[in-house]
């Protein structure tokens, strides 16, 4: 048996409103109601108008059908139904209002009080949307506030560095090195450097000098005798053994103070932060956002309806 073909949304409601427009008020209260009712097949998304009628899905049309409803509602003497309608409308739209154009002005006062009759529950629906929304944007700042802290600890990690006192017990800077202290291992290592070199060097040519003064016959002393040799290197011989002393009295003074100060400022562990390469952030999608928006086609001149954008 083939499927019964059903009208859209907005050819049932231009139906509909024909209905009212030709002051077929029973017609089309009879028309609305079925649109309207919860328990009836919703409307297809096919051209024309169905035979039996068809349940509404679209809010901005449902919307619509409610105020003209509420006109045929009046109009067949049920006030109650009709304000009932506005009832619901005004819970769906708050901002609803209708037109003296459009509406007869004993429907617009069917209107006033029925909006008289639920501002309580208005207001408290007012004022829990406001809290909900309030609600939502702090759990959202919140989020932001922990996906930043977490961007910010993943784009850096911590490296402990392990060091050893035994390190710290080596001349020549470096153990002022090992503690990230370049300038002071420099200073160190250029003056225990510098007295190490002269201590030797000293201590190679006293010796040099030595032997050709004593025994000639084992070394290369150049034209000079002996005794004469001997005679003109006595003062410098003097002289190479103060600054061999004085070099190695540095070196050792140098190297005592360089391995107490590595010590003094030792530090077992250190840590260091080093930085990754995050990949760039994705963007974020935009959170649902509740606004009101003019309804087209809107049986009232300032029709007004809530819409839900994601």
């Amino acid at each position: 048996m083939p499927a019964v073909a059903r009208a859209s949304d907005d050819d049932e409601y231009e139906m509909a409103r024909g209905m009212v427009d030709a002051a077929q008020y029973p017609e089309a209260a009879a028309r609305f109601a079925r649109m309207l009712d919860p328990a009836a097949s919703p409307c297809a998304k096919t051209a024309g108008p169905s035979a039996e009628g068809c349940r509404l899905t679209d809010a901005a049309v449902i919307q619509r059908a409610r105020g003209l409803f509420a006109v045929a509602l009046h109009a067949v003497n049920k006030p109650n139904e009709s304000k009932d309608q506005f009832k619901q409308l005004l819970r769906e739209n708050p901002t609803f209002s209708p037109s003296p154009a459009l509406y007869p002005p004993k429907v617009i006062v069917l209107f006033t009080e029925a909006k008289k009759e639920i501002e309580v529950e208005l207001t408290a629906a007012t004022i829990l949307l406001q809290k909900k929304k309030a609600a939502d944007d702090e759990a959202r700042k919140k989020y932001e506030a922990w996906q930043e802290d977490m961007e910010r600890l993943a784009a850096s990690e911590t490296v402990i560095t392990s060091r050893s006192r035994w390190v710290a017990a080596i001349p020549f800077g470096v153990g002022q090195f090992q503690n990230d202290d370049i300038g002071l291992g420099v200073l160190f290592m250029s003056i225990q450097g510098l007295a190490a070199t002269g201590g030797i060097v000293t201590a190679a040519i006293h010796a040099s000098d030595t032997a050709c003064a004593t025994t000639p016959e084992k070394v290369e002393c150049g034209e000079l005798q002996p005794t004469e040799y001997e005679f003109r290197t006595n003062d410098k011989l003097m002289t190479l053994k103060i600054v061999n002393i004085v070099s190695f009295s540095v070196l050792c003074a140098a190297a005592i103070v360089g391995i107490i100060e590595a010590e003094t400022s030792f530090d077992a562990e250190v840590k260091t932060v080093r930085k990754r390469k995050l990949p760039p952030r994705p963007p974020k999608p935009a959170p649902p956002t509740i606004g009101l928006s003019g309804v087209p086609d809107a049986p009232d001149a300032m029709g007004l309806g809530l819409t839900l954008s994601f």
